[in-house]
């Protein structure tokens, strides 16, 4: 990663791979981040994709993405 800033609600701006570990714990698991200012976490969870068939073709329509609170990690 890197070349990817992100700035936090409490004001921290860093590069995403900042957001991907803590001192303590390290690599945090895939899709959880966590800001290095305030300690806040989030896991970003995406529903299922629907697929659309329209005769022999078909539209895959995304799953609805939100960023939901999870607990810190030192």
């Amino acid at each position: 990663m890197g070349f990817i800033n992100v700035t936090c609600t409490c004001g921290y701006t860093g590069d995403l791979a900042d957001f991907c570990r803590t001192p303590v714990y390290g690599e945090l698991p895939q899709g959880h981040f966590q800001c290095p200012g305030c300690k806040i976490a989030w896991q970003r969870k995406e529903s299922e994709h629907r697929i659309l068939r329209h005769g022999s073709a078909a539209t895959i329509i995304p799953g609805k993405v939100e960023m939901v609170p999870v607990a810190g990690r030192l």
